[in-house]
């Protein structure tokens, strides 16, 4: 097992014990075409939506915000939907994980296209990258299928 997953799991247990529930947030961002926006996590080797962790000052949407303009370098034109609140089971016992569908943003810089070899891409929805996190796949059915957002993510 990698050292970064190791240092993962244990920051995880440490922040069960410290801070009870948790909350994060992930973003649906959609292109006009109807692509997705998916990050590449190298810790896992997967790709996943965009988000993260919110403090315990912050509205989710707020959250929402900065981890897009981080990573992707997203800015949200408006309001995002949110489409789901989700209990995390897995390996963050004691997570919530609230999804947005974005469908009005920009590129912070100004132009809507993605840097190659970037860590983030648009994939279409039935066209997923083979190392796709499985959570994802079914969010992403969820939301271009119209069906109700399960309650575990």
């Amino acid at each position: 097992m990698a050292a970064t997953t190791l240092i993962k799991r244990a920051l995880q247990r440490y922040w069960r014990l410290s801070r009870g529930l948790t909350v994060a947030v992930r973003a649906c961002v959609f292109e006009s075409d109807g692509r997705v926006l998916l990050v590449h996590d190298t810790v896992d080797n997967a790709w996943h939506f965009p988000g993260g962790g919110a403090l315990k000052t912050e509205a989710l949407e707020d959250v929402l915000s900065r981890h897009l303009a981080i990573s992707p370098g997203i800015v949200m034109d408006g309001r995002p939907l949110l489409f789901g609140l989700y209990a995390n089971c897995g390996d963050a016992s004691g997570d919530h994980v609230a999804l947005y569908a974005v469908r009005a943003w920009h590129r912070a810089g100004g132009s809507n296209e993605m840097q190659s070899g970037a860590s983030s891409r648009f994939f279409a929805a039935t066209e997923l990258p083979e190392r796709v996190n499985p959570q994802t796949a079914l969010r992403i059915a969820e939301i271009v299928e119209a069906r109700s957002p399960a309650e575990i993510w």
